[in-house]
């Protein structure tokens, strides 16, 4: 399955039809995905319950599936219908249901494309933060922080047939202001507490917030957030705030505490929430977004090297066969790998690889206003796609 290529959803959903493992409850499905990341804000994986192989994804990709997914199995949970067609009914509704009152998702609901063509268009929205792709210090790599409240949301749905016009903007309040109240507590302040607030913010849609410190409990309506799983999740989000691959001190201890005081959560309940979460950052520590605040220049460059290595990986085929009818884009690729081009070649290498990216669709992204930037990543890469028979220069 390609999460990038068109009709992904309805691949998705005929690769799931053979899995007969459904979760037993919705706070099953919560416990996965805090450990798969997804409900932290950085899936490193798929539920467990999933036969799929992700190998080779963008954190991207990963993340577009791992939200279907979970609805997927939110909605098997509560509706007990494993019906794709009932599945993609109630998901386009959900999305259109929020795009009436809040959202807009441009003119996916005017479209002539099937539902889950739509959905898929949708998916691609909400993965992004609301500055899009990238900002212009080049931050902005992370995808959705708190994409888990559409999950959320969706339950709601399912539940009340309907979702309050207020409840996104409700739930980015209280989230922002578990995360001022948690912040506030600390006693030192790091770099990654600012990347953090900045990774949330950049996530949030119908709200902007110009200063968390005048946020308080009050902003936290739970009566509104009734569910087991609404109330864990914001109590995750402040612990998760607090959390490094080291033990928590007193006063962190504390502020958990009164948070899930706040929220009726009983301590026997929530040393799990704990545990389960610094074991997560112990073991991906380095996959985590907002404890790598690299230089945003090499985080950019980072990301967009994996991206065009993905893609290589996955038109591998159609490349190799465009470099043997192309027999000069051969020649200076093999070249390239052992000796410097001059300058005329330089350009050649450029024209070919322009033509290249214009026969094989998944490659139209280097073709688009910008990509030029990134079309050097490309060619840099391109050599190592050709078997060493095809390599004049180490013969």
């Amino acid at each position: 399955m390609d999460p990038s290529s068109h009709n992904w959803i309805e691949k998705y959903l005929q690769t799931h039809t053979n899995n007969t493992q459904v979760a037993s409850s919705l706070s099953e499905i919560y416990t996965l995905s805090r450990e798969t990341g997804f409900a932290l804000g950085n899936t490193i994986s798929l539920l467990p319950l999933e036969p799929i192989d992700a190998s080779g994804w963008t954190s991207e990709e990963l993340t577009k599936v791992a939200l279907i997914s979970t609805m997927h199995h939110v909605f098997l949970c509560i509706k007990k219908d494993s019906s794709p067609n009932a599945f993609i009914e109630q998901l386009y509704a959900f999305y259109k249901n929020i795009h009436e009152s809040r959202f807009s998702f441009s003119t996916l609901f005017s479209s002539s494309e099937n539902k889950s063509h739509r959905i898929e268009k949708i998916i691609d929205e909400r993965i992004e933060t609301k500055n899009k792709i990238i900002n212009k210090n080049f931050y902005h790599m992370a995808t959705n922080a708190i994409l888990f409240v559409d999950v959320l949301a969706f339950v709601k749905y399912l539940d009340e047939k309907t979702l309050p016009t207020n409840y996104f903007s409700k739930f980015e309040l209280a989230i922002m202001s578990v995360v001022s109240i948690t912040l506030q507590k600390k006693q030192v302040h790091t770099e990654q507490d600012e990347y953090f607030i900045k990774l949330l913010e950049d996530s949030l849609r119908l709200s902007n917030f110009e200063n968390t410190t005048f946020f308080a409990v009050e902003n936290i309506d739970i009566n509104y957030f009734s569910s087991e799983i609404e109330r864990n999740y914001l109590l995750d989000i402040c612990i998760l705030c607090l959390q490094t691959d080291t033990a928590l001190n007193p006063l962190e201890i504390d502020t958990i505490d009164s948070i899930a005081t706040l929220l009726n959560i009983p301590k026997e309940d929530y040393t799990t929430n704990i545990e389960s979460i610094y074991q997560f950052v112990k073991t991906h520590k380095n996959q985590i977004h907002f404890f790598d605040p690299k230089n945003p220049v090499i985080n950019f460059y980072n990301h967009t090297t994996q991206t065009v290595l993905n893609l290589l990986k996955r038109n591998k085929k159609k490349i190799v066969k465009e470099l043997k009818n192309n027999k000069d884009l051969m020649f200076l690729a093999s070249k390239s790998t052992v000796h410097s081009l001059n300058k005329e070649e330089k350009q050649r290498l450029k024209k070919h690889t322009i033509n290249l990216c214009k026969t094989i669709p998944a490659l139209a992204i280097f073709l688009v206003p910008g990509g030029s930037l990134i079309l050097p990543i490309l060619i840099k890469f391109i050599p190592q796609l050709l078997p060493s028979s095809f390599n004049e220069n180490l013969e």
